[in-house]
């Protein structure tokens, strides 16, 4: 048999991974959580609406569902956002941040989410879905806080919902016969993903090209004192 030696492939390459995904996730989870279950953190599950009772009945005593709940999980990813975003140079090469001494690059994404609220009665379900209902409509905006070298970077987050009052399911003579309404939440997250620039790599040859330019007739005699120069001068924010 097969020994799992690693949790993980890339063990070194994560050190500096931020998961923007892991954060969108919890802060959405947290959202739903507060304006629907009264900061019932239980009653908000990871996932899918397919496996959704499947995943319940393990965490309730019984194998009973506990309604209400509501099922998230991620189904898609996509560089297309709904808000024009898109920045050449931030992307590239970062922007500086001054706490970090240093840029972070960022790159504006989409993260779509599979949703269903699942109700006892069919007043919980209008109640909530007016509530989310009104939420869209005034644009929901939330933000979270990336910790990078113990400083906290902000991150936005824009929700856009899909909503679907008590839809039909395969399984809808069974959720009749339970009793058991639903809402379906399909919704959309445009955010940032979030890299280090940890490539200060510069050839030798733009070195001596960047000295030409620079150095004002002051001869700089090594190439490290060229390089300080230049990335001082490219990393400055003034």
């Amino acid at each position: 048999m097969a020994t799992l030696l690693n949790p993980s492939y890339y063990t070194t390459e994560l050190n500096n991974y931020r998961n923007v995904q892991y954060a969108v996730t919890t802060l959405m989870m947290q959202y739903f959580t507060d304006i629907l279950f009264k900061g019932e953190s239980g009653r908000v599950i990871y996932s899918s609406t397919d496996f959704a009772f499947r995943q319940r009945s393990k965490k309730t005593t019984d194998n009973n569902l506990d309604l209400p709940f509501m099922n998230v999980k991620i189904s898609g990813i996509s560089k297309d956002t709904e808000r024009q975003w898109a920045n050449h140079m931030a992307t590239a090469q970062g922007t500086y941040v001054e706490e970090l001494q240093r840029k972070l690059r960022t790159l504006p994404v989409q993260i779509q989410y599979d949703s269903t609220i699942f109700y006892q009665t069919n007043l919980d379900t209008a109640f909530s879905f007016e509530e989310l209902l009104w939420d869209d409509v005034l644009e929901t905006i939330l933000d979270f806080n990336m910790v990078i070298d113990n400083v906290e970077v902000k991150v936005i987050a824009n929700v856009a919902f899909n909503l679907e009052f008590d839809p039909e399911y395969d399984r809808s003579d069974w959720l009749e016969k339970n009793k058991i309404h639903s809402i379906k939440v399909d919704f959309t997250v445009d955010t940032f993903f979030i890299k280090d620039n940890t490539d200060i790599s510069i050839p030798k040859e733009i070195l001596l090209q960047f000295n030409t330019l620079t150095s004002d007739g002051e001869e700089i005699e090594s190439l490290e004192e060229i390089y300080d120069t230049m990335t001082l001068y490219f990393t400055d924010p003034e």
